[in-house]
Parts: C-alpha cells; sequence; structure tokens
C-alpha cells in the first residue's frame, strides 16, 4: 500500500479516537459517580468500630446509594507482640456485626472483597508500631503460638466469605514480617531480631506456617 496513503489513515484514525475519547469527557459530570463512564470504584470499611449488625449494614446502604458497587470488608483482630495471642476485649467489632455488612453488600449485588487485618500490641518502638514490624522467628514460642490463633482468625472470617458468596478474601494484608523467612532474599535482619541469616529449619518452618493457613482457608 501506498505509504502516504497509510500516514494518511493513521492520522484519521488518530484523530478519531481523539475526538470519540473528547466526547466521552465532556459528556462526563465531574460532580457524579457514572458507571458506565468512570473507572470501576470501591470503598473500604474497617473495622475500628461499629459493634451492631446495623451499624454495617447502614454503611453499606449508604455506600451503595452513592453509586459504589463493589466494597473491602476488613475485620480487625488484636495480638499481643510480646506473646503471640489474641487479646480479647480489645473494643473491636465482633465478627457476627460485620458479617450483617458483608451478607447486605451481597444481597444488594455489590462485588465484596474481605480483607481481615491484624493489629498488634506492645510493638517497640523502633518498629513504628506497624503490623508489617511483627517477625517472630520460626520455631521460637511467640511464632508457635501467633499462627494456629492466625489460621483460626482467618478461617472465621473464611467462613463468613463462603456463606455469603463473598468474591475474594485476602491473606497477610501489610504482614511483610511473616514473610521475612519465606525466602533467603526476602529475609529482612531489621524486622526478625538483627539476625544475619536465616537457618534452613526456619526457612522450611515459616513454609510450613504458610502452607498449613493457606491450605486451611482455602
Amino acid at each position: 500500500m501506498n505509504q502516504a496513503l497509510v500516514r494518511h489513515i493513521a492520522a484519521f484514525l488518530l484523530f478519531a479516537i481523539a475526538f470519540v475519547d473528547s466526547q466521552d469527557v465532556a459528556g462526563a459530570n465531574p460532580n457524579v459517580y457514572e458507571p458506565a463512564v468512570d473507572p470501576g470504584l470501591g470503598f473500604n470499611l474497617i473495622a475500628w468500630s461499629g459493634n451492631s449488625g446495623s451499624n454495617w449494614t447502614n454503611a453499606v446502604n449508604a455506600l451503595y446509594g452513592a453509586g459504589f458497587r463493589e466494597v473491602s470488608i476488613s475485620p480487625v483482630r488484636r495480638f499481643d507482640n510480646n506473646t503471640g495471642q489474641v487479646i480479647m476485649n480489645s473494643g473491636y467489632p465482633p465478627l457476627s456485626a460485620v458479617e450483617a455488612g458483608v451478607s447486605r453488600a451481597k444481597q444488594l449485588g455489590m462485588r465484596v472483597t474481605l480483607n481481615p487485618f491484624v493489629e498488634l500490641s506492645n510493638l517497640p518502638p523502633s518498629s513504628g508500631g506497624w503490623r508489617a514490624n511483627f517477625a517472630p522467628l520460626p520455631g521460637g514460642t511467640v511464632a508457635n503460638t501467633f499462627w494456629p490463633l492466625y489460621e483460626t482468625y482467618l478461617d472465621e472470617v473464611a467462613t463468613i466469605a463462603e456463606r455469603h458468596q463473598a468474591d475474594a478474601m485476602n491473606v497477610g494484608t501489610e504482614m511483610k514480617g511473616l514473610d521475612s523467612f519465606f525466602s533467603i532474599s526476602d529475609f529482612d535482619p531489621a524486622a526478625t531480631g538483627n539476625q544475619t541469616t536465616p537457618s534452613q529449619a526456619q526457612l522450611n518452618q515459616q513454609k510450613a506456617y504458610w502452607t498449613t493457613v493457606i491450605d486451611s482457608v482455602a
């Protein structure tokens, strides 16, 4: 084909695409979320508060009324950095209350992701108070206490997800320290007591922890 003709056709197509795109943008209302025009948007509801089911159903209803059709719902459970134990009566909403929000969202036809969070007490100042710096040594007392309780927590959330046909569930949100021993390249001495290198036994143990959790939740 004549190269000049090809260039003319290409230029015309680019103009046509730009014109169509400009028409879409020009026709959009920046003050209103328009599902047919705007990107898919979601909202995260995290369980810092809201101890009754009605709190959660009301929150979901409000999001739906605002035009959102996707929601991430994040229950929270607090653990003790020093022992690995669950801290009871920590003030976070029970899973039964959070579940009411999941149920309502699915009734409304929303896409629902469950995103179980962990909070930690007694993290050292050097951690910045962030869950990502919780990194108990594999095989130690804290790790051996924490992992079965973490698995139980995720199992409870997974049961809610299955019961209400949630679309997705995240595992290990912001828990980078729990992955520090997963491979040599991921090993982070700053998060694991300044140990300079993991032993093969520790690597194997950390893999075993994760395998057990994932197999249980799946």
